[in-house]
């Protein structure tokens, strides 16, 4: 089932980029990927994922810019937006 679901979403007009970010990334196919958390309250999954497109930050491969500000909804928590982009994609 899972293969059927994987090859119905390789197939769809758009590109799907779910859990295939850092891929599309190397593969200069997108060039902006964008993660946004409560700070403190990451997912595991989350703070895996910016390692190693941190990895890629430190080799000058990607450019990363972070914000931190209080969330709209509930401001007494903090939002963390991440910004990755591929060298001259900083708008």
């Amino acid at each position: 089932m899972l293969n059927m679901h994987s090859e119905w979403l390789r197939q769809l007009p758009d590109l799907v980029h779910t859990n295939r970010e850092l891929g599309l990334m190397l593969r200069e196919t997108k060039p902006l990927d964008y993660f946004m958390d409560i700070v403190g309250h990451e997912p595991d999954i989350c703070i895996r994922n910016w390692r190693m497109f941190d990895r890629l930050v430190a080799e000058g491969r990607f450019i990363r810019r972070e914000l931190i500000e209080a969330c709209s909804d509930s401001p007494q928590l903090e939002c963390r937006r991440l910004f990755y982009t591929l060298p001259g994609n900083e708008w």
